[in-house]
C-alpha cells in the first residue's frame, strides 16, 4: 500500500470486480505521504492497510473491500488474481508464483525503484485472448448486396467508411432475407474496394430485403506464460518481448534488469533495500550487475548481448533510489498494472511477461553535487531525486488546470502530492462549469454519490486539499473562452508558469493553445478515449502547438457524461446506460449478496454513503424478495410496471 499498490487498488475498485483486498503490515513513514493519497500524518505508526481501507471502500460501494489476514498465502487460491508491488525474498516469490499456477491464478509482480521500475506477467500455462487489440472491433452497418455477392457499406455520415483489409474475418448479423449469413461462421472477405467487399460463400442473394450489420472477427489465440522463476535470471532466450513503448536505446531494457536482479541479491542478503543516495549501498549493487552481466556473457545469453556498453549510471540510478516512490511514476505504473489485470478476462493481449522502464532523462541535466539532503518530510522521496532546489521550484508554481474530469482529477492528485503551488502567494488553479453525475463515479475517483449534483471543480479542488493540506487549490466554475476574456485576461495568464488541458472538445484546447501561444506559456495537453490516450508537450515557438494539428473526422463517439438537459444523442445513450446498470446490475448483485451471503450484505450495507443510499438498496432487496417468493410472472410485469 504505497504508492503503486494504492494506485492499482483505487483502479480496481472503481472497475467493479466482486471483492478487493490489500495487505500491508508496515507502519506508514513520513515518506509514504508522497505517493499515498489516502494517507496523513495522523496516520503515522499506523498499519498502511487498515489506514487505507475505509477511503478506499468510499470508491465504490458494489465492491467489497477487505484487509488479508497475516496468513495471506493460506488465503491465495480464493482469488483470481495475486498482485505484488513490494520487493520480497526471491524464494519468497517463486513460492507464491508456484501456489498461483496450482490454483490457475493469475500473478502479477511489479515494482517501483524512483523513476525506474518493471512490470512481470504470469497467467498460467493456457491463458485465452478472444480479442488482442485495444481498438473496439470494427463494425458497419449493410446498405444493399448485389446478385453476385458483393456488400456494400452504409457511409452516409461519412463516420464509417470500411477500413478492413483483404483476409480479415467477419460475421454477420441482422440480415434480413439471408438467415443463413446471419447464422454463418467466420467468413475471410476479398475484392475490396469502394466501400464494397465480397465473401467465399454462395446464397440466393436476391432474398436480401434490409438492415444487417457485418462485424470484424477474432479467433482466440492461446498464450503459454513461463513461471518466474525461470524468466528472473534469463527474461527471455531467444527474441525479446515486444512491448508497445518508446525505446531510449538498444540494451536498455536489459541493463535496467541486471539491475533489478541485483537489488533482489541485495535485499535476498541484507534484507532490506539500498539506503537512498548511500554510496556504499549502490557500489555493492553495481558490483553484483557487473557480476551478473560477466555471468550472462561467458554464457553467452542472447539477452546479454543485447547490452552494447554496460553504462554503470543507470544501475546507481536504479539502486540509489530503490526506496523512494513518487506520484507521478506510481501513476503511470500503477495505471499499466490495473490494466494487465483487465486483460485477465481475455479482453486484449496482455504483456509478454516482462515489462522494463525507466524516466532517467528527467534527471540527465541535473548535477550530482546538488543538495538532495532529506527534510524529514513528505517530499522526501522526491527530494532524494531532484533534490531540494527542484522541490522549492515546485512550491513556487502557479499552475491552471482546464477540466475537473477523469483527467483533471488524477492531475490535481498528483500537483498535491508533488508539493506542487505549496509556497505562500502561488496557486494552482481548476475550472469546470460541469456538474458531478452518477456516470462520472467509476474514472472520476475524487467523487462520491453524495457530491452528485455539485461542481466538479470545486469538489476536486477539496479532496486535492486533504491530500496535502499545504496545496494552494483555487476551483472556478467557467469556461475558458473568449466569453470569460474579462476574467482570464492578461493579467491572469502572464502569472501562470504551466497551463494543464483535461477538456473533452477541440475548440476548448484550440483557444487555450492560441492563449499559450499569445503570452508565451507551456502547454501540456492529454486526452483519453477508452484505453487510447494521447499528450502533446507545447512550448511556444519551440515545438509545434495544437492548432498545427491536422484535425481528423473523428470515426468514434467518446461516451459523454450524464447531463440534465441533453443536447447530443450520446447524452441519451449515456443515460439508458447509467439506468441499465441500475436495475439489471446494481440492483440484483446486491440482492444475489442478500440470498447467498447475507451477513456480507448487512456488513456493506452499513458502508453505504447516505441513509438514502441505504434505504434504496433496501427497498429494492425488499420489493425482488416478494417476487422470488412468490414466484409469479404477473409479480415481475407489475414490478416493471411500477418501475416504467
Amino acid at each position: 500500500m504505497r504508492g503503486i499498490g494504492i494506485e492499482v487498488a483505487k483502479n480496481l475498485i472503481l472497475a467493479g470486480p466482486k471483492e478487493v483486498q490489500i495487505y500491508d503490515k508496515t507502519k506508514c513513514i513520513i515518506n509514504d505521504l508522497g505517493s499515498n493519497f489516502y494517507l496523513s500524518e495522523d496516520d503515522l505508526g499506523k498499519r498502511r492497510d487498515y489506514a487505507c481501507l475505509k477511503k478506499l471502500r468510499e470508491l465504490n460501494s458494489y465492491v467489497s473491500v477487505n484487509v488479508c489476514q497475516d496468513n495471506y498465502f493460506e488465503s491465495i487460491k480464493y482469488f483470481n488474481a495475486i498482485i505484488i508491488t513490494e520487493i520480497m525474498k526471491t524464494e519468497t516469490l517463486f513460492r507464491i508464483n508456484d501456489e498461483c499456477r496450482k490454483y490457475k491464478i493469475s500473478f502479477i509482480y511489479a515494482l517501483s525503484f524512483g523513476i525506474s521500475g518493471f512490470i512481470f506477467n504470469d497467467f498460467g500455462n493456457e491463458h485465452i485472448v478472444n480479442y488482442s487489440k485495444f481498438e473496439n472491433k470494427k463494425s458497419y452497418f449493410i446498405k444493399s448486396t448485389t446478385n453476385d455477392g458483393t456488400i456494400e457499406i452504409d457511409d452516409e455520415q461519412e463516420r464509417n467508411k470500411l477500413s478492413l483489409s483483404n483476409g480479415k474475418y467477419v460475421i454477420f448479423k441482422e440480415v434480413g432475407g439471408i438467415e443463413e449469413l446471419n447464422n454463418l461462421n467466420p467468413k475471410k472477405i476479398k475484392n475490396i474496394s469502394n466501400n464494397k467487399f465480397s465473401i467465399e460463400e454462395t446464397f440466393n442473394w436476391q432474398n436480401y430485403t434490409n438492415g444487417g450489420i457485418v462485424e470484424e472477427f477474432f479467433f482466440p489465440k492461446k498464450i503459454e506464460f513461463k513461471k518466474l522463476k525461470d524468466l528472473f535470471y534469463e527474461p527471455y532466450e531467444n527474441n525479446k518481448p515486444k512491448n508497445n513503448f518508446y525505446y531510449i536505446d538498444e540494451g536498455r531494457d536489459e541493463l535496467l534488469h541486471c539491475a533489478f536482479i541485483a537489488i533482489h541479491e541485495f535485499f535476498d542478503e541484507y534484507d532490506n533495500l539500498p539506503n537512498i543516495n548511500d554510496k556504499k549501498d549502490y557500489e555493492n549493487v553495481l558490483g553484483k550487475s557487473k557480476s551478473i552481466y560477466n555471468k550472462g556473457k561467458i554464457n553467452k545469453q542472447n539477452w546479454i548481448k543485447k547490452i552494447k556498453q554496460f553504462d554503470e549510471q543507470i544501475i546507481i540510478n536504479v539502486a540509489r533510489w530503490s526506496r523512494c516512490e513518487i506520484s507521478p511514476f506510481c501513476s503511470f505504473l500503477g495505471g499499466m498494472i490495473s490494466q494487465e489485470v483487465i486483460k485477465i478476462t481475455g479482453k486484449y493481449a496482455p504483456i509478454n511477461q516482462w515489462f522494463w522502464v525507466d524516466f532517467f532523462e528527467s534527471v540527465e541535466n541535473l548535477n550530482n553535487d546538488i543538495n538532495r539532503e532529506l527534510e524529514g518530510k513528505r517530499y522526501d522521496d522526491q527530494i532524494a531525486i531532484y533534490g531540494r532546489n527542484a522541490q522549492e521550484m515546485l512550491g513556487n508554481l502557479n499552475v491552471f488546470i482546464v477540466g475537473a474530469g477523469a483527467l483533471g482529477c488524477e492531475l490535481l492528485k498528483i500537483l498535491s502530492l508533488m508539493g506542487i503551488s505549496k509556497n505562500k502567494d502561488k496557486k494552482t488553479i481548476v475550472t469546470d462549469n460541469d456538474r458531478i453525475e452518477i456516470s462520472n463515479l467509476n474514472r472520476q475517483f475524487l467523487f462520491r454519490k453524495q457530491d452528485i449534483n455539485k461542481s466538479k471543480s470545486i469538489i476536486a479542488a477539496e479532496e486535492a486539499k486533504k491530500m496535502n493540506d499545504e496545496f494552494n487549490c483555487e476551483a472556478l466554475e467557467l469556461l475558458v473562452n473568449e466569453d470569460t476574456e474579462k476574467i482570464f485576461n492578461e493579467d491572469f495568464w502572464v502569472k501562470q508558469n504551466f497551463i494543464l488541458t483535461a477538456v473533452d472538445n477541440r475548440e476548448a484546447r484550440k483557444y487555450i493553445d492560441t492563449q499559450c501561444t499569445k503570452y508565451s506559456i507551456p502547454l501540456i495537453d492529454s486526452g483519453t478515449l477508452g484505453t487510447r490516450a494521447s499528450c502533446q508537450i507545447i512550448f511556444p515557438f519551440k515545438t509545434s502547438c495544437y492548432n498545427d494539428n491536422k484535425q481528423k473526422i473523428e470515426k468514434s463517439i467518446p461516451l459523454c457524461t450524464l447531463r440534465n438537459f441533453p443536447s447530443k444523442i450520446e447524452h441519451c445513450i449515456e443515460w439508458g446506460l447509467s439506468k441499465f446498470n441500475d436495475y439489471f446490475i446494481n440492483e440484483i448483485s446486491n440482492f444475489k449478496k442478500y440470498i447467498e451471503e447475507q451477513d456480507k450484505f448487512f456488513t456493506d450495507l452499513e458502508r453505504a454513503e447516505t441513509d438514502a443510499d441505504k434505504i434504496e438498496i433496501l427497498k429494492s432487496t425488499i420489493q425482488l424478495k416478494k417476487i422470488l417468493k412468490e414466484n409469479s410472472y404477473d409479480k415481475i410485469i407489475e414490478y416493471s410496471i411500477e418501475i416504467f
